[in-house]
């Protein structure tokens, strides 16, 4: 889910910026050319760019001020956003050490999709093309959207309020596509670990969390029809 077709850096608080796509594609491009070595340096160089970057990034708005911003997230390829100290690319295990969460929670942190859709080939068994595919085909080779889709966890919940995940997407594609793009016109930074206030948030309680006054209206009356299609597929 991180880096297959396309890349996800929604655990790394980039989207936590409030600037526009552009100005984040810029930023990205700022972080690739400054970090030491694109992220190959040694350890000690690494967390003196950090340092520096964190400070300068400290004046950029945010949508939520407890979610950290790493600047280790840049362009490891063009068009593909990834950590530029991952050991894959520093050939060390041990490199994200410089960053502020270190090697042991990057590499062991998966996000809601990823626990829910180990992998395309396991949604395809389940009668679904999969939450990844629909949100490559939305995305169209853009990352930054991309990562909005598929990290975006809140929306994830309400997802699976609606119906089992695969049967959502069997039964109802084409409301789900335009409630994701609906989603995506909201001014918000989603991240792949929002905790929602309830443990089985219903979609009464995640449309006013996830959508403006005036969306939703229409966010409920998509989420209703794909319950309904859902409800006529599963008696079919």
């Amino acid at each position: 889910m991180c880096q297959n077709e396309s890349s996800c850096v929604a655990c790394c608080g980039t989207l936590n910026l409030r600037l526009r796509a552009e100005q984040l594609r810029d930023l990205l491009s700022e972080r690739t050319s400054q970090c030491p070595d694109a992220g190959r340096a040694d350890h000690a160089s690494l967390v003196a760019y950090r340092s520096a970057r964190e400070e300068i990034e400290a004046s950029l708005e945010r949508y939520d001020a407890t979610v950290y911003v790493c600047p280790f997230v840049g362009w490891i390829e063009e068009g593909r956003a990834g950590c530029l100290i991952h050991p894959l690319r520093t050939g060390r295990p041990n490199s994200q050490n410089a960053s502020f969460y270190g090697t042991t929670i990057c590499q062991s942190y998966d996000c809601r999709a990823k626990e829910k859709e180990a992998n395309k080939e396991e949604a395809e068994r389940h009668g679904s093309k999969g939450w990844q595919t629909m949100a490559l085909h939305i995305a169209e080779g853009d990352a930054l959207v991309y990562t909005r889709i598929i990290g975006d966890a809140m929306f994830y919940r309400l997802v699976e309020a609606i119906g089992d995940t695969a049967s959502v997407l069997k039964a109802a594609p084409a409301l789900m596509e335009r409630l994701v793009r609906l989603r995506l016109c909201q001014d918000c930074g989603p991240t792949s670990f929002e905790i929602p206030g309830h443990s089985k948030p219903t979609v009464d309680d995640l449309i006013p969390v996830l959508f403006r006054e005036e969306d939703r209206p229409t966010a409920a009356r998509m989420a209703a029809e794909a319950i309904d299609a859902v409800g006529r597929s599963s008696t079919m």
